[in-house]
């Protein structure tokens, strides 16, 4: 009975330990599976990681890129300014209006250049902040359609500036209408030869009105300078006109007395009373004559002691002399280069600088009055004929405004130029410095 007992406690304890063992050796297939799927976690989670800190990486590079991108479109904006500026710069260039020399050298030169200049500088000013041209294009529009729009914008500014620039270089005294006149239709024949075409080429483009105006300004103030000019030659011409009668002047005098004379001897000797009365007709009309002539007496006198209207020159050569020395001079002549170039020689290695030219109307007396003024200045003390002076340009000029008032002349314009431009001399001292 015990046998039995045993066996039976041994058979349930072996069926124990076998469901034991094997319920372990399923767990340990369990948990060597979990084992290895941990591990294959454990390397996938890795290769995240990597992942991660590679796109922290690309991440850090796209943003470089990016700042360096946005330098690259701020230079390529810049370039294309500066190419846009270029092209202007060639185009005014081409176009030859920028840069319109006076055709004579008078005084009110120095304020003229400087109001051309401004004017200039205006228009220099609308060509490159782009308001030249006034353009009317759709953003979403082609490239090659904006590109040519633009071509034929230039092409417009260019052909109404030529034909501004040729009105302008028949301007006369006596022509201010016609050649605005000129401007005008041009401004308005370009925009109806585009307008034409409108069927084709849909885009509006037109030269800005402001662009005409600042033209038309510049215009006048070119015509207002050629008619001072005009003015100050007529009267030039006008004073030399008179003194040529003022030298003829005592003969025609003489003459009309000698007329008159004979005139009353024939009408004391006439019988006939239609002879007496031809004859008084006759005495009359020379006591007229007579009349206004001696009306003219002492104008023709004031004529006949004037030398010759001309201009008192001042010049300077700081290459040759130094500063404060200039020399002050007197011509007939209205052409700068050939003062300049009458004061040129070999022995002087600079060209001189022209300082002002003051027209008078008896230029020798004006010239003398201002070398008494300044004689205390002379640099040649022993030869008076040498009329150069050491001093500052602002004494000369206050000098000549002293015999200006003086003489009591208003056509005695005097305007100086302060500062010599040296060019030549400037320019030597630059290349010396560069050896």
């Amino acid at each position: 009975m015990t046998l039995y007992i045993c066996a039976a406690i041994f058979i349930v304890l072996a069926s124990g330990c076998i469901a034991f063992y094997q319920k372990l050796s399923k767990t340990k297939r369990a948990y060597q599976i979990s084992l290895h799927q941990i591990k294959e976690l454990e390397i996938k989670y890795e290769g995240i990681e990597c992942r991660r800190e590679e796109i922290k990486k690309l991440e850090m590079v796209i943003k470089e890129l990016e700042i360096e991108t946005q330098e690259k479109a701020q230079k390529i904006i810049q370039l294309q300014k500066n190419i846009y500026n270029l092209e202007n710069e060639e185009f005014i260039k081409s176009s030859n209006f920028f840069e319109i020399e006076l055709s004579h050298d008078f005084q009110g030169k120095k304020e003229y250049k400087e109001s051309l200049t401004k004017i200039q500088r205006e228009r220099r000013k609308m060509f490159n902040d782009r308001n030249t041209i006034v353009y009317n294009i759709p953003q979403n529009a082609p490239y090659k359609e904006k590109w040519i729009i633009e071509l034929i914008g230039k092409l417009m500014i260019r052909s109404f500036n030529s034909d501004c620039d040729a009105a302008i270089a028949i301007t006369k005294h006596n022509n201010f209408k016609k050649v605005e006149k000129l401007m005008r239709d041009s401004y308005k024949q370009i925009h109806e030869i585009l307008n034409s075409h409108r069927d084709k080429f849909p885009y509006k483009c037109k030269i800005a009105k402001e662009y005409l105006e600042i033209r038309i300004k510049e215009y006048k103030l070119i015509y207002q300078f050629e008619k001072q000019n005009y003015d100050e030659r007529q009267h030039q011409y006008n004073i030399k006109e008179k003194i040529k009668e003022s030298k003829n002047f005592p003969e025609k005098l003489k003459k009309i007395e000698q007329d008159l004379e004979k005139a009353k001897l024939e009408l004391k000797a006439a019988t006939s009373e239609e002879t007496k009365i031809s004859l008084r007709k006759k005495v009359e009309a020379i006591k007229s004559q007579y009349k206004i002539a001696k009306n003219q007496e002492k104008e023709m006198e004031y004529y006949a002691n004037m030398t010759r209207p001309g201009y008192v020159y001042i010049t300077s050569n700081v290459g040759s002399f130094g500063t404060k020395k200039f020399f002050i001079g007197v011509t007939y002549k209205i052409n700068k280069e050939e003062i300049l170039r009458k004061l040129q020689g070999d022995c002087v290695p600079f060209p001189s600088d022209l300082h002002g030219m003051i027209f008078c109307e008896d230029a020798p007396k004006f010239a003398e009055m201002l070398y008494q003024k300044l004689d205390s200045k002379r640099w040649n003390k022993i030869n008076v004929n040498k009329h150069f002076f050491a001093t500052s340009i602002q004494e000369i000029e206050k000098a000549a405004r002293q015999v200006q008032k003086e003489i009591g002349s208003k056509k005695s314009k005097i305007d100086f130029i302060k500062t010599a431009e040296a060019a030549e001399y400037n320019q030597s001292l630059a290349e010396s410095r560069k050896k």
